[in-house]
């Protein structure tokens, strides 16, 4: 083999190792971002004593994504406006 084709081959093992190692931790970072995103979630529901369908509103008030615990707020005062 040529001296430039070694090089090349060289670099592209490095770079196969840097993406393989990059893949792992994004994949971690997911998990990391999942269970934070689920404990919030959880947290909101037990501080504002959220009902399965207080819960369920509150979902599809804020389409994809962590509810804003304001909505939370929206909807307990709602609820106690109908009462």
């Amino acid at each position: 083999m040529s001296t430039k084709l070694e090089k090349i081959g060289a670099e592209l093992k490095r770079a196969e190792q840097k993406a393989a190692e990059w893949s792992k931790r994004a994949e971690e970072l997911k998990a990391q971002y999942n269970e934070q995103e689920k404990t919030e979630l959880s947290d909101i529901c037990r501080i504002y004593e959220m009902t399965p369908d207080k819960l369920r509103r509150l979902l599809e008030m804020t389409g994809n994504g962590l509810p804003d615990p304001r909505l939370a707020e929206a909807i307990e005062k709602e609820d106690e406006d109908n009462e």
